[in-house]
């Protein structure tokens, strides 16, 4: 099973296609923040709506990132993020890279 609580600056995890760089983890701030850089290759995320403490805040530095937000009432919004974007979603969500180049955030 892999661990998703990694204990170490620069430990870097791959979920299926997708890579993940730990830049803060948990384990440094009390569990107050985990600050992680992910490359999507095209088609990459999460495959379905999910939620999760801590709270995720998204920034998108390269490609374009569909965001998917689901409201209260079941709702699903579908948000396009570009590079400079940042959004933090606050209810179920997901995410799905757009473009045919990786994207990075």
């Amino acid at each position: 099973m892999t661990d998703l609580h990694p204990r170490r600056t620069g430990e870097r995890l791959r979920l299926g296609t997708d890579e993940l760089a730990f830049r803060v983890t948990s384990a440094q701030t009390e569990g107050a923040l985990l600050a992680v850089e992910v490359r999507l290759p095209p088609g990459g995320g999460p495959p379905a709506l999910h939620r999760h403490a801590p709270t995720e805040v998204y920034r998108v530095d390269s490609g374009e990132l569909a965001i998917y937000l689901e409201d209260d009432d079941g709702e699903v919004q579908r948000i396009a993020a570009t590079p400079g974007a940042v959004v933090v979603p606050a209810e179920r969500h997901g995410i799905e890279m757009l473009n045919t180049a990786p994207a990075a955030g």
